[in-house]
């Protein structure tokens, strides 16, 4: 299984953010990085989702996906578009409920422009603990379904960084 990459282009005001093979939690600060950065900026009159060299995508992959697909239906009042050829990545997006803020476009398409790796953005842990709650959170908001899958890792997530947050004890 090839591990992932991020990779975006811009055209035509539109960003193409392309995911390609295996992704995971462990790259995903990268991703969530890119996400803030266009969204602060807001140059950009839509966003294409590519998910056509995916192989899979853990939730917190998902999770960043559905924010984007939240904040175009509530900025631009549409869908975001995403390319999704392959059956069984179909089915967690529909089981999901990404076809309330996604159009799926199962016939695979061909980007011919160049795309650039989305850059790498160092993370501490907190940072990435942070990321993956978010991640659940906006999952969680997708449908009823999903809040009780995702409730108990959100609560776990919570936990585990306010410990970290919480001064050690002084000791004698």
């Amino acid at each position: 299984m090839q591990s992932g990459s991020y990779l975006y282009a811009w055209l035509n005001n539109i960003y193409i953010i392309k995911l390609v093979g295996s992704l995971t939690y462990s790259t995903s600060g990268d991703l969530d990085a890119f996400i803030n950065r266009i969204f602060s900026e807001g140059d950009f009159s839509n966003i294409l989702i590519d998910l056509s060299e995916t192989d899979s995508l853990d939730s917190t992959n998902l999770g960043l996906l559905a924010k984007i697909g939240r904040y175009t239906l509530d900025t631009f009042q549409r869908k975001t578009s995403m390319i999704s050829p392959k059956e069984e990545i179909n089915r967690v997006l529909k089981s999901m409920g990404f076809d309330s803020v996604f159009t799926v476009i199962t016939e695979p398409e061909h980007f011919s422009g160049n795309l650039s790796a989305i850059p790498h953005t160092p993370r501490n842990e907190r940072e990435t603990a942070q990321t993956i709650l978010d991640a659940h959170r906006t999952l969680m908001d997708l449908n009823e379904a999903n809040r009780a899958v995702f409730k108990n890792v959100v609560k776990f997530l919570e936990k585990e960084i306010d410990s970290r947050e919480t001064p050690p004890e002084s000791q004698p």
